[in-house]
């Protein structure tokens, strides 16, 4: 295995990184496995480059939490897929993947030879002092069939800069992504994302030992505050800065709360079915904002229900 500085391989934002990885190490007509809800290029990205999306949903439990449904998983794997696209921590839920789920992935892709393609953006922001497993620390053996791909942009509010990298073990991977990044005119990073990239790695932590519970506390205020609204559930996230709001009790379709929410709240949330067709009966909220914004938020998402 190559030394860690040896394995990376940069690139112009992790969607462009999972877009190359694409391209690189599958074949148009090709099946691409995804675990939805998730977050939309995985469905968008493998489909603009002609690879056929396979969908095996994840399964709620009791708590409302999410999980991989592995029976379905390898069925879904055995239908000639290619590669897997993971989203650790998972985006929309805020689900922090145990080693548990993980090895069992490593293991399943590597029975049924798939690649893993890891999107690993969250990876720093982990609420309430959980931790981030990345998977290629698990995968032993099978590492070489793993491609992470991570940046500082969401951590640090720095989406703008386009900057990601990709760790890449294996030499072969790492040059065929190397080509396909030239091809695409991706061959090196601009001056200001290099600059900014190392400035948040290497003088941020201040910084984001201050977000982390700012993050935190404005969940808990929005998971408190919405909850009074009879059929709203929230289950907090483990990770990232996004609120997954369950609204299937209060019986409504999607379009008629998107109306309520903008026509009387004047709030624009993230409908759930943006996220594939189990986010049904679910909103996404940002709340990576101060907390003066989330409160107005959250009052505005009250008034659409006051009438």
């Amino acid at each position: 295995m190559a030394n860690d500085k040896d394995s990376i391989v940069f690139c112009n934002g992790v969607v462009a990184a999972l877009a190359n990885s694409i391209v690189a190490f599958t074949n148009p007509g090709d099946k691409v496995l995804i675990s939805t809800p998730v977050y939309p290029p995985f469905f968008n990205i493998p489909k603009s480059n002609g690879r056929e999306v396979v969908s095996c949903p994840l399964v709620e439990k009791n708590d409302g939490k999410f999980i991989v449904d592995f029976e379905a998983f390898e069925q879904a794997l055995a239908q000639n897929v290619k590669a897997y696209i993971l989203c650790n921590p998972h985006n929309p839920g805020g689900y922090v993947w145990d080693e548990a789920t993980l090895k069992e992935i490593v293991r399943l892709c590597a029975q049924y030879d798939v690649l893993i393609i890891s999107d690993e953006i969250h990876a720093d922001l982990m609420i309430n002092g959980e931790k981030h497993i990345p998977i290629a620390k698990i995968a032993g053996d099978e590492i070489n069939r793993i491609v992470t791909c991570m940046a500082p942009t969401k951590t640090f509010n720095l989406a703008g800069i386009q900057v990601s990298y990709m760790i890449v073990p294996d030499k072969k991977k790492r040059l065929q992504l190397e080509a396909v990044n030239m091809a695409s005119g991706q061959g090196s990073l601009n001056t200001f994302a290099s600059v900014a990239l190392q400035a948040a790695y290497t003088e941020g932590t201040p910084w984001l030992d201050e977000l982390l519970p700012y993050i935190s506390a404005n969940m808990d205020y929005v998971k408190a505050e919405l909850e009074q609204i009879p059929g709203i559930r929230i289950i907090k996230p483990q990770s990232t800065y996004l609120i997954w709001i369950d609204y299937r009790e209060l019986k409504l379709e999607e379009k008629d709360i998107m109306k309520r929410l903008l026509e009387i709240g004047q709030l624009a949330l993230e409908p759930g079915t943006k996220y594939g067709e189990e986010g049904r009966g679910f909103l996404r909220m940002n709340v990576a904002c101060s907390f003066e914004t989330v409160r107005d938020g959250v009052e505005r998402f009250k008034k659409a229900f006051e009438q």
